[in-house]
């Protein structure tokens, strides 16, 4: 990302202290298997206001239906966003969002799944 940055014409931002963000996923409503829903991913409490966000379906990145929100500002002087992934629960899918950040050393990834007659994992690893 440090080189997107300097790509990007914001070198600056590289010598800013960076904040490690944090993500949860979680679906939109309540999940019912073969019934279209939306998985939200909520990255926040980071700085500087860029990072990469990837869906990953079963091991293999999904991009089609993809939506984010901007960057938006938290009185703390972090921000947060969304991403959004609209998804067919099938049974033993697996989805994870994968989140890249100058303040991680390696990607953020949470995941979640669903199984028939199971409760989810919790999101956070």
């Amino acid at each position: 990302l440090a080189t997107f940055l300097v790509q990007k014409g914001v070198p600056d931002l590289v010598f800013f202290p960076s904040l490690a963000p944090s993500a949860t996923v979680y679906p939109r409503t309540p999940v019912e298997m073969g019934d279209p829903n939306l998985l939200v991913c909520l990255v926040d409490r980071f700085f500087p206001p860029v990072l990469n966000v990837t869906w990953l379906k079963n091991g293999h990145p999904v991009s089609q239906g993809v939506e984010e929100t901007a960057f938006y500002p938290s009185v703390d002087t972090t921000f947060w966003k969304f991403s959004y992934l609209p998804f067919i629960p099938e049974d033993g899918d697996v989805y994870v969002c994968q989140v890249e950040h100058l303040g991680l050393s390696e990607p953020l990834q949470r995941i979640w799944s669903k199984q028939r007659g199971r409760r989810a994992p919790p999101s956070q690893l």
